[in-house]
């Protein structure tokens, strides 16, 4: 395994295994602890390192096991995001095998390149992007959007939780609710349950409650 004394081992692979868990983590750092990030952050990471071992020792050379290690993390991590993306129009075998064949062509590519050209993939530095117009860029979000950013973290670290429901719920519920008319009937409703627009968010609040229980 090509390997100089003084020359460290890239640690890439491992940087994109934690990243995927910190990435969940910080979605859900008001409802999630450390001690329930811990253990998969360490699973991550040490089955990163193996791979990177073993395929470091097959390849001869920890450059291009680090390549392929970075490769296998990404699609294990990002095939559920690809999933959702694709949707139901693309079955799980031809997923699957779209996934099969990226890890396979970048194995050979790998395998195929110089040690030289690889080495020069480690040296590439960052430039800063020019910007448009000169000083300080102007916030993206608007005032109406910074403030609902703000009441959303502030009540989630006061220990609330968000409810999201359906806009839509059946006849019987709505008109309890001094809805449930013609005016706000679905002509195609996906479900017997959400035939009609809802009048109040109590009725959808409600049946959560109840199927929670």
């Amino acid at each position: 395994m090509s390997s100089s004394p003084g020359r460290a081992w890239p640690i890439h692979p491992v940087l994109f295994a934690a990243y995927a868990v910190l990435f969940l983590f910080a979605g859900n750092v008001a409802e999630v602890g450390l001690q329930d990030v811990i253990p998969p952050l360490g699973r991550s990471m040490i089955g990163a390192v193996l791979a990177l071992s073993i395929l470091g020792l097959l390849y001869r050379d920890m450059r291009r096991g680090a390549l392929v290690t970075s490769v296998l993390v990404a699609a294990f991590f990002g095939y559920g995001h690809v999933k959702a993306l694709a949707g139901p129009d693309v079955s799980r075998e031809a997923l699957l095998g779209m996934w099969a064949v990226l890890i396979a062509v970048v194995a050979i590519l790998a395998w195929r390149l110089s040690p030289a050209r690889i080495a020069s993939l480690t040296k590439l530095q960052g430039a800063p992007m020019a910007r448009s117009l000169p000083g300080v860029p102007k916030p993206i979000l608007t005032p109406l959007q910074t403030r609902e950013r703000t009441a959303r973290r502030t009540i989630a670290a006061l220990g609330y939780n968000e409810c999201v429901t359906y806009s839509f719920i059946d006849q019987a519920a709505a008109t309890h609710f001094g809805g449930g008319s013609d005016a706000v009937r679905v002509d195609n409703p996906i479900s017997s349950e959400m035939t009609h627009l809802r009048p109040d968010l109590l009725p959808g609040l409600l049946r959560d409650d109840e199927r929670d229980e």
